[in-house]
């Protein structure tokens, strides 16, 4: 697989990438995640934090001209819910 769109077609993407792996404290680069899955269509990429933590994740859908569908909107929910703040930190609380 290839690295998450580090090519001149990213629509800018890696800028973005790499502010929040720098937020986030996560370790690596926008070329060198801890995770890479190849489902289908689907390409996803992880980045995790010094205690191991998934703190970054993109996916790219390949064969798609939008981002987000309606149906996948419950999905996206379902994720931003578990989290919470903190103390000033985000922080996962769901399972």
């Amino acid at each position: 697989m290839a690295a998450p769109r580090d090519d001149e077609t990213s629509y800018a993407v890696n800028p973005a990438l790499a502010y929040w792996i720098a937020r986030n404290k996560a370790e690596g680069t926008t070329t060198t995640p801890a995770l890479e899955i190849q489902d289908g269509r689907y390409e996803t990429y992880g980045w995790t934090n010094a205690a191991g933590e998934e703190v970054v994740k993109y996916t790219i859908t390949h064969g798609r001209g939008h981002s987000i569908i309606p149906a996948e909107m419950e999905l996206l929910w379902e994720w931003f819910e578990g989290w919470e703040l903190k103390d000033g930190a985000s922080v996962l609380v769901a399972d």
